[in-house]
């Protein structure tokens, strides 16, 4: 600590309590040395106030909400930049992450669609080596897919989980990027080592040895783009899977009598994974939000964004997919399947208050403090003493009004 000399203090303004789902009254302090939340500086026995340092900062919230940093644990790409594209640099994912500050974002996982094991070698090292403080990782949605339910991916790029060629999980390959950039520790919890969550089949051959693998080597592992039965991905959870990715999406539709993962949501909780939703009211019906959040509160809601985000209607890419953007929706080019979305996170939450009709601290858990639970964060999506002071000043409908990243203001509307 600096020894209280060089504190931000945050005063007149609503603080989520996330033990109750409740807001009250509070303040908040900021080393501004070290960009992390530090405690109340001691009080005057005399006095209920702590002492005030000449250095310290007021910031008048104004009877708003100061709230973690919103997370995306998917986001495709952004601002005319696709992350799946061969010229990716670290100039567009720069200008991605400072673009993201007007909607509340302050960390994201760069998510890249299923790619040629050329294109793995390229990109991987990129992302990872990025100095942003807001990538907190690598979310590789896929290869590992059922044919049947790619959706927007290329399927020559779809291969066997039995197939360690693409990333190259058995040795080499993926680890070696990890390890120059510093990533994917054994799952210590350091925010400051690149996270990796990858999405994948469970049903198929070698999806449960695959899980076993990733998770072994500290990564984080999602089911998705998958036909499982019930019991298939039930095994995929017990053998380490953690999250259901863009629930409803690309998955097995309940049924009475061949349920698929929906069920899931009801195990006991310390067992059920997390799911992810794409709450833009396009994706996923109002009803359906609804019940899954009436099912588990272990929701995570993801932008799924693509390179239109930000941008008119047009021709944009995904990968190797050509996308339409029209009208607030994105499909591949000539039909009427969804190609991620278009929408906000800050949107996404917004919806969800109004889809749900929950309170406005358990929708805010759903892009804070369980995206960074999935990724096994403890120094984002909170607002204890030591995280990083990534806030959100916010209406009560979820309005972003300033973004600050590690302390500094980053957007003020």
């Amino acid at each position: 600590m600096s020894g209280f000399s060089n504190i931000k203090h945050y005063t007149n303004c609503l603080i989520p309590n996330f033990d109750d789902d409740t807001l009250a009254a509070g303040d908040l302090y900021i080393d501004r040395t070290t960009g992390l939340i530090a405690p109340p500086p001691p009080s005057n026995p005399s006095s209920a106030t702590p002492p005030l340092n000449p250095n310290t900062e007021i910031i008048d919230c104004n009877g708003l909400i100061l709230t973690p940093g919103l997370i995306d644990i998917q986001l495709n790409g952004g601002y005319s930049h696709d992350f799946s594209s061969p010229s990716l640099t670290h100039s567009h994912l720069n200008h991605v992450a400072t673009s993201l500050y007007t909607t509340g974002v302050t960390s994201y996982m760069v998510t890249l669609v299923s790619l040629s094991k050329q294109l793995y070698d390229t990109l991987i090292p990129t992302i990872l080596s990025s100095s942003s403080t807001s990538i907190i990782g690598l979310h590789l949605e896929g290869p590992y897919f059922n044919a049947t339910m790619k959706g927007a991916h290329n399927q020559t790029n779809i291969v066997d989980p039995r197939d360690a060629n693409p990333l190259d999980v058995s040795q080499g390959g993926i680890y070696a990027h990890l390890n120059a950039s510093g990533g994917a520790d054994s799952g210590g919890g350091d925010s400051d080592e690149k996270k990796v969550l990858v999405t994948l089949a469970p049903e198929l051959p070698g999806s449960l040895q695959l899980i076993k693998t990733l998770t072994d080597n500290g990564m984080s592992v999602s089911l998705g783009h998958t036909n499982a039965t019930y019991d298939e991905a039930l095994a995929g959870v017990t053998s380490g899977a953690t999250l259901l990715t863009h629930l409803y999406n690309q998955m097995t539709p309940f049924h009475h009598r061949n349920p698929g993962l929906l069920p899931l949501l009801t195990l006991p909780y310390d067992q059920r994974p997390y799911y992810s939703i794409i709450s833009d009211g396009i994706h996923v019906s109002q009803q359906a939000v609804k019940l899954a959040h009436c099912l588990s509160k272990k929701c995570v809601l993801v932008s799924d964004a693509m390179s239109g985000l930000g941008l008119e209607d047009g021709v944009h890419k995904l990968g190797e997919i050509v996308v339409e953007k029209k009208g607030g929706k994105a499909v591949v080019s000539g039909t009427d399947v969804l190609a991620g979305s278009v929408c906000t996170l800050d949107d996404c939450f917004k919806n969800f208050l109004k889809f749900t009709e929950c309170s406005f601290v358990e929708g805010l858990k759903c892009v804070t403090v369980n995206p960074a639970a999935v990724v096994g964060s403890d120094k984002i999506g909170r607002l204890d003493v030591g995280c990083y002071a990534d806030l959100c000043l916010m209406t009560t409908c979820g309005e972003i009004r300033k973004t600050w990243k590690r302390g500094e203001l980053v957007f003020e509307k």
